[in-house]
């Protein structure tokens, strides 16, 4: 599983420590469990979710929840469509 990786900024130690322990579940909720990315989609993705994370937390926000929601709420994961077996319709053509 990506870890929280914060970017170089001026967040303190404790809301480090607040942001790492929120990572995890705003990762589940951005990825679906046992889904395996690319090793470059997921340091993107990983990268993205805690510069996030830090972005909110320096404009104050602190609750948990908040951050979480809000974090998973602007960082969209787009998995890569696979293709589709001979004779399978199209999702949107139903």
């Amino acid at each position: 599983m990506p870890f929280f990786t914060p970017p170089k900024n001026t967040l303190d130690p404790y809301q480090l420590e607040l942001l790492a322990s929120v990572f995890p579940q705003t990762w589940s909720e951005n990825v679906p469990r046992g889904y395996r990315l690319p090793p470059s989609q997921e340091e993107r993705l990983q990268t993205e979710v805690s510069a996030k994370l830090c972005f909110f937390a320096a404009k104050g926000v602190m609750d948990p929840e908040v951050l979480q929601g809000l974090t998973a709420a602007t960082v969209k994961f787009q998995p890569r469509t696979g293709r589709r077996l001979p004779g399978t319709p199209h999702p949107i053509a139903g």
